[in-house]
């Protein structure tokens, strides 16, 4: 009896966060908006999200791992906004759903809506904050911090409140060995993700790599 009821707050739980996260992203997306341009920058981005989730970081001792395609959705997020970012986070969704046909369909569309939720939540909290979208300040560090705390925090309480409808709570996620882990992995987000975003305004589709490696070649002998 207990079961059954877990297994129907979890098919409740899994239908709201679904519902939501399809709401933001028909309220915020908007197609038409961007230009020829922007949408191969939009395919470059997601190609990135792609390889980064095919080749994730691997850390040491057990076979522990994390991908940084977070630092692509907030770099994304800084510069051009949350309609262009969930349409990265969008394509992507679709490739991952061909790619791994193992995972039902209604798990891909609640890691969509997670997705969507966490990031339309640090987009607001950012411009709640001052940040300002297009240029990255780095003397304004507050709004950026804020966000990925947001970030964060929609993530840990959508997958806590997962398992707990589940009947799986995790026993040790409250550790401080793993809050630790947590909190260097998001910071080293955050980090890349401003890299990311400077890279990008800089130059847009090939990062430093287009003004500086020129140079360098032209002064070897």
């Amino acid at each position: 009896m207990v079961f059954e009821r877990l297994k129907n707050k979890e098919k409740l739980y899994t239908v709201i966060v679904s519902l939501l996260g399809m709401c933001i992203f028909a309220t915020e997306v908007d197609i038409h908006s961007q230009s020829l341009k922007d949408w191969v920058l939009v395919y470059i981005l997601t190609g990135s999200v792609v390889l980064l989730n095919l080749f994730p970081i691997i850390l040491p001792p057990k076979a522990n791992s994390f991908s940084m395609d977070s630092a692509v959705y907030l770099a994304t997020l800084f510069l051009y906004g949350l309609n262009f970012t969930l349409q990265v986070l969008f394509i992507f969704s679709l490739i991952e759903l061909y790619r791994n046909q193992r995972m039902s369909a209604w798990r891909h569309l609640f890691n969509f809506s997670m997705y969507c939720l966490m990031i339309s939540g640090a987009y607001y909290s950012f411009l709640f904050f001052d940040g300002n979208i297009g240029k990255i300040n780095v003397h304004h560090l507050l709004p950026y911090l804020i966000s990925l705390l947001v970030y964060f925090s929609i993530n840990v309480l959508l997958i806590f409140l997962f398992f707990y409808f589940i009947g799986q709570i995790f026993k040790g996620a409250l550790e401080l060995g793993v809050l630790k882990e947590a909190c260097v992995g998001y910071s080293v987000t955050l980090l890349l993700s401003m890299v990311l975003a400077i890279l990008l305004s800089e130059e847009k589709y090939f990062g430093f790599t287009s003004v500086d490696y020129p140079k360098l070649y032209i002064r070897l002998p």
